[in-house]
């Protein structure tokens, strides 16, 4: 990641490595456009994961939804477009994560349940920490 005064441009290489972590099912020859897409703009305060999701969802709404035959086509407006396509670009999107939504949704359960027990944990520590000792 290089940063200039106008934001921050990203690496062919962290593109690459964000793509083969968090979207590791991405059509191989789609993976190129992508970070092609990405590297070609500055992003100003954005994350590589909000950037790579911008860019993506942006490729799979023009290109592999009816996004545009509704806007040209239908004369819908951009938001009445998005809102329909939004459900398969979203599926897409998550059909690269290579894991099903029932694996992210436990996986996220299970942080939740260790997190609670963390701050379980931290709480008696402490509370045990205050006690006066008798």
């Amino acid at each position: 990641m290089n940063e200039d005064e106008t934001g921050i441009r990203f690496t062919a290489a962290a593109v690459r490595r964000h793509i083969a972590r968090w979207h590791p099912a991405c059509p191989e020859g789609l993976r190129d456009e992508l970070v092609a897409a990405l590297l070609a703009r500055t992003w100003a305060d954005c994350s590589l994961g909000k950037a790579f999701g911008i860019v993506a969802s942006s490729h799979v709404r023009h290109r592999l939804t009816d996004y545009d035959w509704l806007r040209n086509g239908q004369k819908l407006s951009r938001e009445e477009a998005r809102r329909i396509v939004y459900p398969k670009v979203n599926a897409i999107i998550e059909s690269w994560s290579g894991v099903s939504r029932q694996e992210r949704i436990a996986a996220a359960a299970a942080r939740g349940r260790r997190r609670r027990r963390r701050q379980r944990l931290d709480q008696t520590a402490s509370a045990g920490a205050s006690a006066p000792d008798t």
